[in-house]
């Protein structure tokens, strides 16, 4: 059958492609009491957290230091955005205080 006949077709290929690891899986390694296993999907390590975050941070770096210019502009323009109204509010509020 073509996939461009039946639309759950092609969603269902479309969404196989979306993702990179099963949706449910059963976890064959008994965890200790307290940890979870959506945080050692994010480990390099699983059984070293330490070395796992640290390498984590040093690939985090770059591109943390690329958007840092993005960033504060985006910061700036909030500010901005937030600061005219209320600009406009202590105005208004200085100027109906004599009334």
């Amino acid at each position: 059958m073509d996939s461009r006949n039946n639309p759950s077709i092609a969603l269902a290929r479309r969404a196989r492609l979306l993702y990179l690891m099963p949706l449910s899986y059963d976890d064959p390694a008994p965890r200790p009491e307290g940890e979870s296993r959506e945080l050692t999907i994010l480990m390099i390590w699983p059984g070293n957290p330490d070395a796992s975050a640290l390498i984590l941070f040093a690939l985090a770096m770059p591109f943390l230091y690329a958007g840092r210019k993005v960033v504060h502009d985006l910061f700036r323009s909030i500010g901005h955005m937030i600061g005219g109204p209320l600009r406009l509010g202590a105005r208004w509020l200085f100027a109906t205080r004599g009334i």
